[in-house]
């Protein structure tokens, strides 16, 4: 471990190294990835990835600067719902000692817990959590993110309380996500007949509503949705309703 030790300083953690770390828990304590939701700035990388997978031609990731970019890399992955001393003794050969505090690193990237945010309960980040499924070296691993409304809100939380550069940037990104998220989301209730999922969407668009609704103060958003409403007859008035009132924000 002296060598994962020596190189923590210049660590960086992206989510391409953070599905390493991911699958590494998975092989060796799943029931962690089962409970356990990741948050902070590897959340954040996780919807910055599926909005540039996405491709959208109106939502993309904010045009960033090379000191932004390296400002986006983190030095640990942080969960919440999970105590880090269950944690260590499931996981007890990644249990480094520093300075005599007793830390938990896998392939050298710490690993924390947080048990409370600015914004959410760990309860709530769980039931809530989006999760993600993707395959490393043939196994398949899942694990829960805290959902993009939350992160949001906490990243905006930190943001006014730390003044951070990376808070701002992350939760600027988080934001752009949700924009196309909720355009996707007004294009899902216009093309799906499948009650299921049009309250999949529901859902989403009503805890933006009520949560978030600053971020649909973007004129591609209003539009968007504008145009739902006015080419589409299926929508039930409910749905109308809340299409109308996330276009309707002032």
């Amino acid at each position: 471990m002296a060598s994962d030790s020596s190189t923590l300083a210049v660590k960086k953690v992206d989510w391409e190294i953070a599905k390493l770390c991911f699958a590494e828990i998975h092989r060796e304590a799943p029931t962690i990835l089962q409970q356990a939701v990741v948050i902070g700035g590897i959340a954040c990388w996780f919807y910055r990835n599926l909005l540039s997978k996405a491709e959208d031609r109106d939502f993309k990731i904010p045009a960033l600067s090379a000191s932004d970019e390296s400002l986006w890399l983190s030095k640990d992955i942080d969960f919440t719902n999970y105590f880090a001393e269950d944690a260590r003794a499931v996981l007890q050969k990644h249990v480094v000692n520093q300075g005599g505090r007793r830390t938990l690193q896998i392939a050298g990237v710490p690993i924390g817990f947080a048990q409370v945010g600015l914004t959410f309960d760990p309860e709530t980040a769980w039931a809530e959590s989006w999760i993600t499924t993707f395959d490393v070296a043939g196994a398949v691993v899942q694990c829960r993110i805290l959902n993009p409304v939350a992160l949001y809100r906490e990243k905006l939380a930190l943001a006014e309380r730390r003044a951070s550069n990376s808070d701002r940037i992350h939760c600027a990104t988080v934001a752009e996500f949700l924009r196309y998220e909720v355009c996707r989301s007004g294009r899902s209730l216009a093309a799906s007949e499948s009650m299921e999922q049009r309250t999949l969407s529901v859902k989403f668009l009503i805890s933006v509503r009520d949560k978030a609704s600053e971020i649909c103060q973007d004129s591609r958003v209003v539009d968007q949705l504008r145009k739902i409403i006015a080419e589409t007859r299926s929508l039930a008035p409910a749905e109308v309703k809340l299409l109308n009132d996330l276009s309707s924000q002032h």
